[in-house]
């Protein structure tokens, strides 16, 4: 599965990323490469950025969620 980012998310994910939510993403991607689950990288960036996760613990009680129109 390919997720692409919309062009209307980088002005958001240029303002808030930082290096604490750079580091927070990088962790969490990390540590799920040793599980078998698979998340969309996109995904992950939406936990940190929107949600506040900063460890891969949370991050399994968040599930990804698709905007609905």
């Amino acid at each position: 599965m390919v997720i692409a980012i919309p062009k209307d998310l980088v002005p958001f994910m240029k303002e808030n990323l930082t290096v604490a939510t750079r580091k927070a993403i990088l962790a969490i991607k990390e540590a799920l490469l040793h599980f078998p689950t698979q998340y969309a990288s996109i995904f992950i960036d939406q936990a940190v950025l929107e949600f506040g996760i900063r460890h891969v613990d949370v991050s399994f009680h968040w599930q990804p969620t698709l905007a609905k129109n």
